[in-house]
C-alpha cells in the first residue's frame, strides 16, 4: 500500500480522552486491522501544543509515518464502490443512497 493509497482508507472514530497534559484520539480501521492514535500535548498555558500520530498493525506500534508505510507495504489497497461513493458524497457531486 502507498502513501496515497493508505489516504483514501477510511478510518472510525472509537475513542477520545481528555487529561490535563494531554488529548488523545483512537481511529481504528478493521479491514486492514489498523489503528491510529493522534495525541495532543495540553501546554502550561492551556494552548494545545504539537500533535503525534502513532500507527499499530499486526501487534506493532509505529511512532514514524514512514516507518509504518514500509511495513504495510505488501498489504492490498481495495478500492471498492462504497468508498468511491462517500468521496464524491464529500465532495458534494453525489447523494449517497441509504439500502
Amino acid at each position: 500500500m502507498t502513501k496515497e493509497e493508505l489516504l483514501k482508507v477510511p478510518f472510525r472514530w472509537s475513542g477520545h480522552v481528555s487529561m490535563a497534559h494531554e488529548h488523545t484520539t483512537t481511529y481504528i480501521n478493521t479491514e486492514y486491522g489498523f489503528i491510529m492514535v493522534v495525541r495532543v500535548s495540553v501546554l502550561k498555558n492551556g494552548r494545545f501544543g504539537r500533535e503525534r500520530r502513532e500507527f499499530q498493525y499486526n501487534g506493532m506500534w509505529y511512532k514514524k509515518f514512514d516507518k509504518f508505510l514500509e511495513a504495510i507495504k505488501d498489504v492490498e489497497f481495495k478500492e471498492d464502490d462504497t468508498m468511491v461513493v462517500a468521496s464524491r458524497a464529500e465532495a458534494g457531486k453525489e447523494k449517497t443512497k441509504t439500502l
